[in-house]
Order: C-alpha cells, then structure tokens, then sequence
C-alpha cells in the first residue's frame, strides 16, 4: 500500500511508484465517494480497475442488495473478493452492460495511450443506464484541458 509522506516536502515523492501504477484507496474514501454518487439503489454496480476489491466492498456496504462486477488486468483478490461477477481483463476491451454505478479508482498511465483518462470515462459513460452515474478517482489536471472537458461534458452532462 502507497504512504504519503507526514510532512509535504517538494523534493519527496507523495507515494511509492507502484510497477502497475497501483494504488489503492482506502475504504473510507471509497465510501464516501460512492454515497455522493447517487440516493437511489442500483441494481447493478461495477468496479473498474478493481484491484484488492476495495470499492466492491464500499459498494457491498453501501447497496447490500446490488449485484457487484469488478474488473482489473490483473486479479489482486487471490480468489477472495466482493464481487459476484469479476472479468481479468482491459476495461476498454470489454462490453459487459449497463450499470447504475460505473465507479472506482483505475489506472490512468498506460503505455501507448495519452488519453487513457479520457477514454476510461467515456467508455464508464457508455455503460450506464438511463440515470446511471460514474464516480472516478481522477488527477486534479484531468479537468484542465479544455477540448477534454468540453468532448466529455458537453456530450454527457
């Protein structure tokens, strides 16, 4: 698990580089970020960049009733996770329906792909239902390129 350092020094990094670009939220941010999602009940909730489950759990916390999917590159559950539903794969190269929540914290560096930030959201966007909603982790720089904010938020307000 990354740490941040105790004291903001400019010349020391804020978390420990992780192979994968892995980091994983604490539960109590995941909690919160998903009660601000929605105050309906989605049957169906998905985790992208799952990783160790800890949004799933959130998720299972929060809508008990609501059936779970995660999917990540790379299985870090080691068969013991929250979901009813887990794929191993690219979340931009699977189709796997429509959800009331697309949510999680997935990486946003990949090599080859500039946009992978862009394109993770709009690929969340297209999986959710009518009044579904999208909750993801982002850079605070993500929002500051006008032509992304505009091509995402124009089109999905």
């Amino acid at each position: 698990m990354s740490t941040m350092p105790t004291a903001f020094d400019k010349d020391t990094p804020r978390f420990e580089e992780h192979p994968q670009d892995f980091f994983e939220t604490p539960i109590e941010l995941a909690i919160a970020c998903l009660k601000l999602l929605t105050n309906t009940l989605p049957r169906a909730v998905l985790d992208v960049g799952c990783g160790t489950g800890v949004w799933g759990k959130a998720a299972a916390e929060i809508w008990p009733k609501a059936e779970l999917y995660g999917v990540d590159v790379v299985n870090r559950m080691n068969g013991i996770g929250p979901y009813d539903h887990f794929y191993q794969n690219n979340f931009l190269d699977v189709e796997i329906g429509a959800f009331g929540v697309v949510a999680g914290n997935p990486p946003y560096s990949a090599e080859g792909n500039r946009n992978l930030a862009s394109d993770l959201v709009l690929h969340g966007i297209n999986h959710l239902t009518r009044f579904g909603r999208l909750g993801f982790l982002l850079k605070t720089e993500f929002l500051n390129a006008d032509n992304r904010y505009n091509a995402i938020f124009s089109r999905n307000p």
